[in-house]
């Protein structure tokens, strides 16, 4: 986001972000944040979805609890706001579907 304001800022000649540029959520989706109730709102939500964001919780450091709904790691992580949105509003679901999308993606590397 940042670097995009910064970006446009230069191209314009300007010399400060006063018109700044805010990406649609979609563009910018949090790994803890509610993809819906039911399975039309879950697939929209989806279907839309650009970049995920990981803002905060990383695939090593809390996404798994997120998606495992592991409120006793809430309570002892940094992450507790974080944490407790993803468990509370959205069940895990986001979470979970970023791992295992994380896991399938993920460069394939071997130790030297």
């Amino acid at each position: 986001q940042g670097w995009l304001n910064q970006y446009y800022m230069y191209q314009k000649g300007e010399k400060s972000t006063a018109d700044y540029l805010v990406l649609p959520p979609t563009w910018n989706w949090k790994v803890y944040w509610d993809l819906g109730r039911n399975s039309d709102q879950v697939h929209q939500v989806l279907s839309e979805i650009r970049i995920v964001h990981f803002h905060g919780p990383k695939p090593d450091d809390g996404l798994k609890e997120i998606a495992t709904c592991d409120t006793h790691a809430a309570v002892d992580s940094t992450l507790v706001g974080e944490l407790a949105e993803g468990i509370c509003c959205d069940q895990g679901k986001m979470a979970a579907l970023i791992l295992r999308l994380n896991e399938k993606w993920k460069p394939k590397t071997k130790r030297w």
